[in-house]
């Protein structure tokens, strides 16, 4: 069984009902809804892999200048680290800054900050190096994604903030990913996401034949699949198709990793609940 909830009904501030790893995962994805939908193409490329999640979850601990059921803090400190304690990876991905990318006034500050600005790279900077310095102390393999572009959702409201939908504010945050990883060893590696799923640096559904998003932010079933194997040679953890699962989970966990129907099964149950928990706001 995929373990996984509805994002937060108040606010992407609400742990308890943040989606939450199952312990002894060689692999661990950690990030927002898009790194949740990101999920079966990894399971389905033979990584058994673990992930928390929450839709909204940002970096940046502030106020943003619009308030909606996913626009309050995300305490990704403590969960991000029960999700190392519990799983003790061997790799840490890393998919995370779609909701950084607003207005955002933060915690102890007195003015909004936009994506572009300094004192807006500057906050976002220091939360990224909080969040890779914590997963090299346990010794993982981490690899950052860029942050890949966006077309607006036709329901979105977004109270006038482009977001992640401005292509600018995207290369801005991550030109600040580079510029963090370069600092770290040579167990931090950036893998660019945002080259492969924005050819042109633009927008375009489809990649290689394939139509990559469910909503023009999310990842399709096809569209994970792809970006799995896409990924999976720049990692430091060996994959298969053969259906195979890696890693130290017992074969009872999960779906059965053997079944091609029932992992279809769980892509589909993961773009509903995608679907279900973000129906206006990305």
């Amino acid at each position: 069984v995929l373990t996984t909830s509805r994002a937060p009904t108040e606010t992407a501030g609400n742990d308890s009902q943040l989606s939450r790893t199952k312990s002894g995962r060689n692999l661990v994805l950690f990030g927002d809804s898009l790194a949740n939908s990101l999920r079966p193409g990894l399971e389905t490329a033979g990584l058994r892999t673990g992930v928390w999640w929450a839709g909204g979850c940002r970096l940046i601990h502030g106020d943003l200048t619009f308030a909606n059921p996913f626009s309050g803090d995300c305490p990704w400190e403590s969960a991000f680290e029960r999700s190392l304690s519990r799983n003790r990876p061997a790799q840490v991905i890393l998919l995370i800054g779609a909701w950084d990318l607003f207005d955002v006034k933060p915690d102890g500050t007195s003015a909004f900050v936009a994506p572009g600005s300094a004192e807006w790279a500057a906050a976002f900077r220091r939360q990224l190096e909080r969040m890779i310095t914590r997963a090299e102390r346990g010794g993982a393999h981490i690899t950052v994604l860029t942050i890949p572009c966006m077309s607006p959702l036709v329901s979105a409201k977004l109270s006038g903030q482009p977001g992640a939908f401005d292509i600018s504010r995207v290369q801005a945050a991550n030109d600040v990913i580079r510029e963090v990883v370069a600092t770290h060893s040579d167990r931090v590696k950036i893998v660019d996401l945002f080259g492969f799923l924005c050819p042109g640096n633009q927008y375009a559904n489809s990649v290689d034949g394939v139509d990559t998003r469910t909503d023009g932010v999310h990842l399709s079933a096809a569209g994970a699949d792809l970006v799995a194997e896409w990924l999976l040679p720049q990692l430091n953890l060996p994959g298969r198709r053969t259906g195979q699962p890696t890693g130290t989970a017992t074969a009872t966990e999960d779906a059965p990793a053997n079944s091609r129907h029932q992992m279809r099964l769980q892509r589909r149950r993961v773009e509903q609940l995608v679907t279900a928990a973000v129906p206006e706001y990305y």
